[in-house]
C-alpha cells in the first residue's frame, strides 16, 4: 500500500481511501444487521447450526438449510487485492472490523424500524375497516397492530370499540380460528420471505434481499408466541445464516467491484502519479541537499522548517522523520550548550562585578573605566553620551546658534586701542559693526531713537572717550553709557530716553530700553535644585550606660535606668517649598533689573514672574533671561561645592615582655645510714625526698597508721617519705612500670646525727608571685616557657638546676578611618556603632515566700562617632573645620558584681516562714573613650594633626638570694628577672577634600562636553 500512495497525489489519494473504506462499512453494517453469532463459514459453504439438546417427550421438526448457488467467492477467499498495470501498482484493501456491540447496535434498531413500519400499515388498515363497518376486520387488524405498537392510544382505543361492537362468545371461538391461521399465514409469509430473498441475491441485490430477511426476522419475533420453541429457534436460525451469507457475498461484490474501478482509474492514475511522484521526489531530494547544508552550518531551526515541509508533501518520509528527530536533539544540545553558556558567562560576569565592588574607587584620569581625579567622586565612563544625549533639555532660557555666534565676534579684542574724539555716533557705531564682521546682524533703529522721549540722532557727537584695548562688547556698553549721560533728554526714571542693545533672532539691535522691552518670551525655569535645603545634622552621644528601665533599691539592688540606646541626632526643621521660592524670587527681582522697571505686572497686566510647583514662569527680554540664566548658573556653581572629610584615628600598641629563670637546689648526704635505710625500702628514693618541695623544710618521718582503702595511700599523720608501701612491676604491653601500694613497711626514723642538708632557693616562683604584668604579659607568663631546660646531679651531693627563657613582642596597629562628604557650610556626621545589652541591676520580687529577680537592661554603644562642619574660603584652597571624633571601646568585667538580698519568708498556718537570702551577678562596663573636639583650618587635601597621646608602661623585676646575686657570673644561678613593656602611641589626623565638579569635569573630559552641558552661553 505504500508503494502506491507514495506515486499518488495527496488529493487522489484521500479519494480512494474514503471510497474503499466506505465501501468496507457498508458491506459489514449489512453483516451486523443480521444479528446473533456469526455462522462458521467451512470451505464446502456450509451453514452448520449447532444443535440444542432435546427434550424427551418433545418432537423437533428438522430443519433443512439447502446450500444456495454462490458467484462470489467467501471473504476468506478474497486475498489481497493486486492491481497489475504498468507501473507495478500494488493496492492493499484492509477491510475493518465492527465489534459485537456495533452489529447488535444496527440489528436491533432495524427490527425496531419493520417492526414500526409493519403496526403502522396494520393500523391503517384497521382504520379503513372501522370505517366501513368491518368490525371483525378492524379488531384482527388492531390486535395485530398492538404486537407492533405496544401502548399506542390510538390502536388500544380502535381495539376496544371494535371489540364492544361484537358479540364476545362468538369472537372467543374466532379468536382460536384466527390464531391457527395466523400460524399459517405466518410460515407462508416466512417461507416466502427466504425465497424471495434467495430471489434478491441471485440477481445480486444485497440490499433488497438483507431488507427482506430482517422483515422475515421481525415478523417471527413478533409471531414467536405462534410458534413452539424449537420451530421459532429453528426458523431464526435459519434467518440469520442467511443473513450472515448475504452480508459476506455483499461484501465480496463489493471488493470486486472497488476492484474493477481500480483497474478503470489505473492507467490514468498511474501516469499521473508518475509525474507527480517524479517532480516530489525531486523536490525531496534538493530539500535533502540544502537541510544537509544548514546542518553542517550548524542552523538547525531552519532544517527543521524544511524538514517540516517535506513532511507536509511526504508524511511518511522515513529519511525526514529520522532526520526531524536527529535535528531536533542537535538543536536542544545547541540550545543546552548556549544556555550553559550563557550561565557561566553570567555566572562570571557576577563574580567580575562582585569583584570589582570591593575595588575602592582611585584615581582614573583618561580611562578605561570610571573616570575620577581622586577616587572621591567618580564620572561613569558613558558621562561624555550621557552629555551628549541630554544637551538642551535644561529648562529654561537656551540661547540659539546665531546669539551665541554673535556674542562670540563681541567679545574678541581688536589689538588697539579705542581713543574717541569728536566723533559722530553713527561713525562709533560703525567701526564697531566693521570691527565685529556681523554687518548682516548689525540693525539700529534709528527711527524708534529719534522719535522717542530720547531724541537721538545719527549726528550726536561724541567728544572724547579713551578706551583702551577692550572687547567690543564693553566698548559697546561704554560708548550707550556715554550717549544716556551726555544726551540731555536721557533719564534714568524713563526707560523710552535711554539708548541700549540686546541680541535675539541672530541680531544685535540698538533701539531705547524701552522699545526692547516690547519684545518677549516665556520661558520656564526649573529651580527644584536650589530649593533642595541643605540642612545641619547634630549626631548622636555614643551611649554610656541608659537603660530601658530603672531598677528597685531594695533587696541590696544597685538601681538604674535611663534614656539609653544610640539616637538618631537632632534635625532642624527646614523651610518649605514656598518659603525658598519666596526668597529666590527676592533675590531674581533685587539684582536683576527689569525693563518695564516693575517685575509684578507689565503694561499688559500681566505677570512677568510667577511660580508654579518648583519652577517659575518669566516673561522678560533676552538680555534679562540672559541675567537670570547667569544668576542661577552661579548660585549652583557655589552650591555645587562639597567637601570630603577624612578622619584617621590611628592606634599602635607594642608589649615586650622577657623573663628569665634560674631554679638551682643542692642536696648534701650528711646522714647515710639515714639514707641507707631510706634505699632500703624504696631503691628510687633520693635525698631530696627528705625535703618539703620548694621550702626546703626537713620532713620528719614518722609511722604510718593505716592505709586508705579508696585511694590506697597512707592516712594521716603519714608523710610522702618512702615507707616500702609502693612496688613496682614492669608491664610488657605498655612498656610502662605499674606502681602498687601494699601493706606500710617499716618506718624510717631518726637514727643518730644530722639529717640530709638542703640548699632550696624558690625565686622563680617568688617573681611570678610579686608580678605587675599587664594583660600580655599575664598571658604569657601563665603559658609554658619559650626554652626549657632541666638538669639533676644525683650522688652523695644531688644537684637540680632548672633554667626557663621566655621572650615575647606584639604589635598592634588599629586604624579607622571614617569618610564623609558634605555641602560647603554643612553640618553631618557619621555613626559606627555597636549596642551592647548588659545586666546593670536588679528589682528584688517576693511573693507568698518566693523570690526573685527581675533584671534592668542597659546598654552601651562601643564605635566611632564623627561629626564635622566645614566650610570652604573664598579663594577655595582651605577648608575650615569644626571636628567632633570620639571613639569609644565597652568591655565588662568578667567578675561582675555580686548583689544579695534577704526577704521575709512566708509562713502557713499563722507561722511566719524562714527567712530567704538569694545572691546574683550584675555585668560592669569598662568603657574607653578617645575624644576630641576643635576647631581647625586645613589647606584642601592637606593633612592635619588634631591630637593624639603617647602612653609608655615598663615593668621590670628582679629576685634573687642576697649576697649571692651581686656576685658576677654566678648571680645568674641565683637571681630571677621579668622584663614587662608596653607602649601605646595615639594620632588623630584630618584630610580634607574640595569637591569642585567643574573642575573635575575640566580636567577628565574636553571642553567641548563642558560647553554642552552648561546652561549659560554667556559663561563660555
Amino acid at each position: 500500500m505504500s508503494r502506491l500512495i507514495d506515486r499518488l497525489t495527496l488529493l487522489n489519494r484521500l479519494g480512494v481511501m474514503f471510497v474503499v473504506a466506505s465501501s468496507f462499512c457498508v458491506a459489514h453494517t449489512f453483516a451486523q444487521d443480521a444479528g446473533g453469532e456469526d455462522p462458521s463459514l467451512e470451505d464446502n459453504d456450509e451453514v452448520v447450526i449447532e444443535d440444542e439438546p432435546i427434550i424427551d417427550g418433545e418432537v423437533i421438526d428438522e430443519v433443512v438449510v439447502e446450500e444456495v448457488p454462490r458467484k462470489y467467492p467467501r471473504i476468506e477467499e478474497v486475498d489481497d487485492v493486486v492491481i497489475p498495470d504498468e507501473g507495478d501498482v500494488e493496492i492493499v484493501i484492509e477491510v475493518p472490523e465492527l465489534t459485537p456491540n456495533e452489529i447488535a447496535a444496527i440489528e436491533r434498531a432495524e427490527q425496531e424500524a419493520w417492526q414500526h413500519e409493519l403496526g403502522q400499515r396494520l393500523l391503517t388498515t384497521g382504520n379503513a375497516a372501522a370505517a366501513a363497518g368491518r368490525w371483525r376486520e378492524a379488531a384482527q387488524n388492531y390486535s395485530e397492530a398492538s404486537q407492533y405498537l405496544p401502548g399506542n392510544t390510538e390502536v388500544i382505543r380502535g381495539l376496544q370499540y371494535a371489540y364492544s361492537m361484537l358479540d364476545q362468545s362468538q369472537l372467543l371461538s374466532e379468536y382460536q380460528q384466527q390464531v391457527q391461521l395466523a400460524r399459517e399465514e405466518a410460515r407462508a409469509m416466512y417461507s416466502d420471505a427466504m425465497t424471495s430473498a434467495n430471489d434478491r441475491i441471485n440477481r445480486e441485490d444485497f440490499n433488497d434481499a438483507r431488507q427482506i430477511v430482517a422483515g422475515a426476522l421481525a415478523r417471527l419475533d413478533r409471531d414467536a408466541s405462534l410458534f413452539s420453541t424449537d420451530e421459532y429457534e429453528s426458523k431464526r436460525l435459519e434467518a440469520n445464516a442467511l443473513h450472515a451469507q448475504i452480508a459476506m457475498l455483499q461484501e465480496a461484490w463489493q471488493q470486486q467491484r472497488l476492484v474493477t474501478q481500480a483497474e478503470e482509474r489505473s492507467h490514468d492514475q498511474a501516469v499521473r502519479q508518475s509525474e507527480e511522484s517524479r517532480k516530489r521526489a525531486q523536490m525531496i531530494n534538493e530539500s535533502m541537499k540544502r537541510i544537509r547544508q544548514l546542518q553542517s552550518e550548524r542552523k538547525y531551526l531552519q532544517a527543521i522548517d524544511i524538514v517540516d515541509e517535506i513532511l507536509f508533501i511526504d508524511q511518511h518520509n522515513m529519511a525526514a522523520l529520522a532526520l526531524r528527530d536527529a535535528l531536533k536533539q542537535q538543536q536542544l544540545y545547541q540550545d543546552w550548550a548556549r544556555a550553559g553558556k550563557e550561565k557561566e558567562i553570567g555566572y562570571s560576569e557576577g563574580l567580575v562585578q562582585n569583584e570589582q565592588a570591593m575595588v575602592s574607587p582611585s584615581a582614573n584620569l583618561s580611562g578605561p573605566g570610571d573616570r575620577s581625579t581622586t577616587g572621591v567622586m567618580t564620572y561613569p565612563k558613558e558621562w561624555e553620551a550621557l552629555t551628549k544625549l541630554r544637551e538642551g533639555t535644561t529648562a529654561g532660557f537656551s540661547e540659539t546658534y546665531q546669539n551665541r555666534a554673535i556674542k562670540v565676534a563681541m567679545d574678541h579684542r581688536t589689538g588697539s586701542t579705542h581713543d574717541i574724539e569728536d566723533r559722530t555716533l553713527v561713525d562709533v557705531l560703525k567701526e564697531i559693526q566693521l570691527s565685529s564682521k556681523i554687518s548682516g546682524d548689525f540693525f539700529i533703529d534709528w527711527v524708534t531713537l529719534e522719535e522717542s522721549e530720547a531724541n537721538i540722532e545719527e549726528s550726536f557727537v561724541i567728544k572724547r572717550l579713551d578706551m583702551g584695548d577692550v572687547t567690543l562688547l564693553t566698548f559697546l556698553e561704554r560708548v550707550l553709557n556715554y550717549v544716556n549721560t551726555k544726551n540731555e533728554n536721557a533719564s534714568s526714571s524713563s526707560p523710552e530716553s535711554l539708548i541700549w542693545y540686546d541680541i535675539r533672532d541672530g541680531v544685535l539691535e540698538i533701539s531705547t530700553k524701552h522699545a526692547l522691552k516690547d519684545h518677549t518670551y516665556i520661558e520656564v525655569y526649573s529651580v527644584t535644585d536650589l530649593l533642595f535645603e541643605i540642612r545641619d545634622f547634630e549626631a548622636p552621644q555614643l551611649s554610656t550606660g541608659g537603660g530601658t528601665g530603672g531598677g528597685a533599691g531594695g533587696g541590696g539592688g544597685t538601681g538604674g535606668g535611663g534614656s539609653g540606646g544610640i539616637g538618631d541626632g537632632d534635625v532642624d526643621d527646614g523651610k518649605t517649598q514656598e518659603q525658598l521660592m519666596d526668597e529666590l524670587k527676592e533675590l531674581i527681582e533685587k539684582y536683576i533689573t527689569s525693563p518695564s522697571g516693575a517685575w509684578e505686572w507689565d503694561d499688559e497686566g500681566q505677570h512677568e514672574i510667577d511660580a508654579i510647583n518648583g519652577n517659575f514662569i518669566i516673561k522678560q527680554t533676552p538680555s534679562v533671561h540672559r541675567e537670570i540664566t547667569s544668576l542661577l548658573a552661579k548660585l549652583r556653581e557655589v552650591r555645587a561645592l562639597q567637601i570630603n572629610v577624612e578622619s584617621r584615628f590611628l592606634q599602635i600598641s607594642t608589649d615586650w615582655f622577657e623573663q628569665i629563670g634560674f631554679d638551682l637546689d643542692v642536696y648534701f648526704n650528711t646522714n647515710q645510714g639515714l639514707f641507707d635505710q631510706m634505699q632500703a625500702v624504696d631503691p628510687n628514693a633520693q635525698l631530696s625526698d627528705f625535703f618539703v618541695p620548694g621550702t626546703g623544710q626537713v620532713q620528719n618521718p614518722i609511722i604510718y597508721t593505716t592505709i586508705d582503702p579508696a585511694t590506697g595511700l597512707p592516712v594521716a599523720p603519714g608523710t610522702n617519705v618512702a615507707t616500702g608501701n609502693m612496688f613496682g612491676t614492669y608491664d610488657p604491653a605498655t612498656g610502662q612500670i605499674v606502681y602498687t601500694y601494699g601493706s606500710p613497711g617499716a618506718p624510717i626514723g631518726h637514727t643518730d646525727g644530722i639529717s640530709p642538708l638542703g640548699i632550696v632557693q624558690g625565686s622563680n616562683q617568688l617573681i611570678d608571685t610579686i608580678n605587675n604584668y599587664n594583660a600580655f604579659g599575664q598571658l604569657v607568663s601563665g603559658a609554658n616557657p619559650a626554652l626549657g631546660f632541666g638538669l639533676q646531679f644525683l650522688d652523695d651531693v644531688q644537684v637540680d638546676l632548672m633554667i626557663e627563657a621566655t621572650q615575647a613582642d606584639k604589635r598592634n596597629t588599629i586604624l579607622t578611618a571614617p569618610r564623609l562628604t558634605m555641602h560647603n557650610g554643612q553640618r553631618a556626621w557619621i555613626n559606627i556603632a555597636r549596642e551592647v545589652s548588659y545586666v546593670s541591676s536588679l528589682n528584688l520580687n517576693s511573693n507568698a515566700g518566693a523570690i526573685g529577680y527581675t533584671p534592668v537592661i542597659q546598654t552601651a554603644g562601643s564605635g566611632v562617632r564623627f561629626e564635622v562642619q566645614g566650610v570652604i574660603s573664598a579663594d577655595r584652597r582651605y577648608v575650615t573645620m569644626e571636628v567632633d571624633f570620639n571613639v569609644q571601646e565597652v568591655t565588662f568585667d568578667p567578675q561582675g558584681a555580686q548583689v544579695e538580698a534577704v526577704a521575709a519568708g512566708g509562713g502557713g498556718g499563722g507561722g511566719a516562714g524562714a527567712a530567704g537570702q538569694i545572691s546574683s551577678t550584675v555585668q560592669l562596663p569598662i568603657t574607653i573613650q578617645h575624644r576630641i573636639r576643635t576647631t581647625v583650618s586645613v589647606p584642601d587635601k592637606g593633612t592635619a594633626l588634631l591630637g593624639g597621646q603617647r602612653k609608655v608602661r615598663e615593668y621590670e623585676t628582679e629576685v634573687g638570694v642576697p649576697v649571692l646575686s651581686k656576685i658576677p657570673y654566678l648571680n645568674r644561678f641565683f637571681t630571677n628577672r621579668t622584663t614587662n613593656r608596653e607602649e601605646t602611641t595615639l594620632i588623630i589626623l584630618l584630610r580634607p577634600e574640595i569637591i569642585i565638579q567643574q573642575e573635575n569635569e575640566e580636567m577628565l573630559f574636553s571642553r567641548r562636553i563642558l560647553d554642552a552641558g552648561s546652561s549659560d552661553s554667556f559663561l563660555r
